[in-house]
């Protein structure tokens, strides 16, 4: 049986979090919010600030529905919809999270492949990757969780770095003035689709050891996820502009590229390209954990390492038949997994805020 001990703090949720939506962020967003919004994208962040922190205190109520403990997003789907139709949306997620778990896999081995490796079998990568998160996934979720929180630390200083030693190369004319308002709300869609990962924390909710926080930290969360944004999106579209930088498969990586510190320190990728990697390991392996502890309730398991195994085999499959041309998945995961994104992060839950609500169950 799994320890009773075995929990992790609102901080390292809130740093999983805000990792795992920088994992899919530094790939796809920029490069979306830019196309949408041009000039004004820096500002779309902002306009999703409201509803995210709505979005954070739905979930602090429907996350105490039963007051003696806290509940995962399994449970309240049942709590709510009752235990058939609770089943079905467990399971749709289910799905929705492993098939992101083999285009976050297969995403991973191609960048490292472009990046820096281009002759090594893709294989290697993806049953590397695998291998590893098959022993964090079936260790204890507090020492993964130990894990993020160094990693989440360590990365809060590499943006500062990345930020003030970019500025040097920022140009205000392609940030300023936006040439159309409107669009500034198109780009806060883009923003909305990758702040509502927050949601899939719920999936954890009984393994918080200090639920009471939920409602602050998962706040200071997603403010600071909007900062990296808005940090993210100036140097990007501060140093390329609303021309070029659409035009880049990896912008933010090519930002770091064109870093230099007073003649000294002039390539940092190969610090990045490491931070990279880990992001990518934790969100991997966040998806692996997160698909296991559904499986453990809706299918009565002992132990939720006992789905580790299949579902990191199915994963490892579906990174294999993912498009072998690497801007196809690109293109997916910015036009189709963050939109669908936003109905599983944000649509579904406010739906079932609202169907509790009439119930009178919060």
């Amino acid at each position: 049986m799994e320890e009773k001990k075995d929990k992790l703090s609102m901080f390292q949720i809130i740093s999983m979090y805000i990792l795992v939506l920088t994992a899919p962020g530094v790939r796809t967003f920029f490069t979306s919010v830019v196309s949408n919004a041009k000039k004004a994208s820096w500002i779309s962040p902002f306009i999703a600030t409201l509803p995210i922190i709505l979005l954070v205190l739905m979930l602090n109520k429907l996350m105490s529905i039963k007051k003696e403990r806290s509940l995962n997003l399994v449970e309240i789907f049942d709590a709510v919809y009752g235990k058939i139709l609770g089943f079905v949306i467990s399971m749709i997620y289910l799905i929705w999270i492993i098939l992101t778990g083999g285009i976050e896999t297969r995403l991973f081995a191609e960048r490292l492949i472009s990046a820096s490796y281009i002759y090594t079998p893709i294989k290697f990568f993806l049953i590397t990757v695998l291998l590893l998160v098959l022993y964090a996934a079936r260790s204890k979720i507090s020492n993964f969780g130990k894990f993020t929180e160094i990693v989440f630390e360590l990365f809060i200083g590499i943006v500062a770095f990345v930020f003030i030693t970019s500025m040097q190369n920022v140009e205000v004319t392609n940030l300023w003035p936006p040439e159309d308002i409107k669009k500034i709300f198109i780009g806060a869609f883009d923003s909305l689709n990758l702040l509502s990962f927050i949601t899939f924390s719920l999936f954890l909710g009984e393994k918080i050891e200090d639920r009471e926080k939920f409602k602050k930290m998962g706040i200071i969360g997603a403010v600071v996820a909007i900062i990296i944004s808005i940090l993210g999106i100036i140097v990007t579209l501060g140093t390329f502009g609303e021309d070029l930088l659409p035009t880049f498969s990896q912008p933010f990586f090519m930002t770091v590229k064109a870093i230099g510190l007073f003649g000294v320190l002039e390539r940092i990728e190969a610090i990045f390209i490491t931070f990279w990697v880990a992001m990518d390991f934790i969100m991997i392996a966040y998806i692996v954990i997160i698909a296991s502890q559904i499986c453990k309730y809706k299918f009565n398991l002992k132990e939720r390492k006992l789905a580790v195994n299949p579902i990191i085999l199915i994963i490892y499959i579906l990174s294999l038949l993912a498009a072998n041309n690497y801007f196809s998945m690109q293109t997916f995961a910015r036009d189709i997994a963050l939109p669908t994104n936003l109905l599983f992060g944000f649509i579904i839950p406010t739906i079932t805020f609202i169907v509790a609500k009439i119930k009178r169950i919060v």
